[in-house]
């Protein structure tokens, strides 16, 4: 790069090799695959005019190469002592470079703290209602895997985290339930991962809900899936005027037909439905809600077949210079659940995904609030 303003007018530097791979670096390179894939190229090519016949004259080319390979790449069969040394330093600052991560992850104003804050599912036994005293029971050696739990956690951290205070706080919520209140007065900071703990107590939460007919398997073993029965759920822990009654009446309903008629229609209903739903409960309320996949599914519910739907989609919330959320699968069928914490960079194509219009609906539709 030219470091005066005389180099800078030459426009030499525009046909330097280092301009031109940062400018492929910049341009091209968005994600940790496309990474590790050029990553890989640059070091095959390398790798073929590596020397391998020491005993002959070196060239400067050589040479250059070798360099180039040791300095980029830990190289097992390095000859030169002094890169051995270098290399094995670069090694000792990695675990520094770690702490340094850990530390930037930690203070990063967003609902989880990077990648470790993954919940997958929550596996926690199974509750036993003794007079309206939840007890863990360890009777059953495979405890229920319940996935419909690790959805709901992931949503209501997301709900609840305040970006003002980075921390947790359903207060905005008041006629939530008492279970909810109480988690949530005792986790009220990030933390780094799931403990048995707080599973178990998430669990007391769900476990705690009054309507079995709602949410729950007929012996309220584990809780129903599909995307229905997890707004029933949540209906139950934070009680009305949010929405959700009028999107549970349009998937039992309404949903089925529409999808029939117009998929691609029906799927940007179901999330503009949903991302009322998302904001009525979100403490930060500039959301952005993609919906990947979303399909209709026959339940039996109590006897009766009942219109569910599976969907898989991205709530994202917006944070300054990204967004910033969790991708998540609501299925009626699944054993584990996509769970996972996404970040996107802010483009203008997010934005105006995110914050189209919804004129082209009508303003009396089923997913209005309640």
């Amino acid at each position: 790069m030219p470091t005066t303003y005389e180099e800078f007018l030459t426009r030499n530097f525009l046909c330097s090799p280092g301009f031109l791979i940062q400018s492929y670096i910049f341009e091209y390179i968005d994600s940790v695959e496309m990474y590790k894939e050029f990553v890989m190229a640059v070091y095959e090519m390398l790798n073929i005019y590596k020397i391998t016949n020491y005993d002959a004259p070196i060239s400067n080319y050589n040479r250059r190469i070798m360099e180039l390979l040791n300095r980029l790449f830990a190289i097992s069969n390095v000859l030169d002592l002094d890169v051995q040394l270098a290399m094995r330093n670069k090694r000792r600052n990695f675990p520094d470079f770690c702490k340094f991560k850990k530390v930037k992850d930690e203070c990063k104003n967003t609902p989880f703290i990077d990648v470790i804050y993954r919940p997958s599912y929550v596996d926690g036994p199974a509750y036993v209602n003794n007079n309206l005293q939840h007890t863990l029971s360890y009777k059953s050696i495979s405890c229920f895997k319940n996935c419909q739990n690790s959805v709901l956690l992931a949503l209501f951290l997301c709900f609840a985290f305040d970006p003002k205070t980075e921390q947790y706080n359903i207060n905005h919520i008041p006629d939530a339930s008492n279970e909810l209140k109480e988690f949530f007065s005792k986790y009220t900071h990030k933390v780094s991962s799931i403990s048995l703990t707080m599973r178990s107590d998430w669990e007391r939460v769900i476990y705690g809900l009054p309507k079995p007919e709602h949410g729950f398997s007929n012996n309220r073993s584990t809780v129903n899936t599909g995307l229905l029965h997890m707004l029933y759920t949540m209906y139950d822990l934070v009680g009305k005027n949010h929405g959700i009654k009028k999107a549970t009446k349009y998937i039992k309903n309404e949903f089925q037909e529409d999808y029939d008629n117009n998929r691609r229609e029906v799927k940007e209903k179901m999330r503009e439905c949903l991302k009322k739903v998302i904001s009525s409960l979100s403490r930060n309320k500039t959301i952005g809600m993609i919906c990947d996949y979303l399909e209709p599914v026959s339940t039996t519910t109590h006897g009766k077949s009942v219109t569910d739907a599976d969907m898989q989609a991205s709530l994202l919330y917006d944070f300054d210079s990204s967004w910033y959320g969790i991708k998540f699968t609501v299925s009626t069928s699944y054993n584990n659940p996509l769970v996972e914490v996404i970040e996107k960079e802010k483009e203008y194509e997010d934005e105006t995904y995110f914050y189209e219009s919804t004129d082209s609906y009508d303003p009396y539709s089923s997913c209005d609030d309640d």
